[in-house]
């Protein structure tokens, strides 16, 4: 599930997923709406934004840490600010890891991780 208001870097994830491999790549553009599909789907693997109108990732992963379906789903947070700063404070809200969104190599390498293989 990938969960991303900008089309631009939308795009961006998208490529550098689909460049790891076959992927469903559901995308959703806030937080709000990812929590909606989560009620109703499946999936493998939370890749979320940070900064996002409507409900940010910092108010999504809360809600699905405590949410026990979800608890043990890995998540993996992206933002546009390459700040030491950020990324720390995204694994103690509860993700599983953070990286830059334009470090081609971090994304895969996370995504992969995250997937267990």
């Amino acid at each position: 599930l990938l969960v991303e208001d900008n089309a631009f870097y939308r795009d961006i994830e998208k490529q550098y997923l689909n460049q790891l491999g076959k992927f469903d790549i559901v995308h959703v553009p806030n937080g709000q709406a990812a929590l909606d599909r989560l009620r109703s789907e499946e999936f493998n693997l939370i890749i979320s934004d940070m900064y996002m109108p409507l409900l940010n990732g910092f108010d999504l992963i809360a809600e699905v840490r405590h949410t026990e379906r979800w608890a043990d789903l890995p998540v993996l947070g992206i933002t546009s600010l390459n700040q030491a700063w950020l990324a720390t404070r995204a694994l103690e809200s509860g993700f599983n890891d953070c990286v830059f969104k334009m470090q081609k190599e971090s994304f895969g390498a996370a995504v992969v991780d995250l997937l267990g293989g």
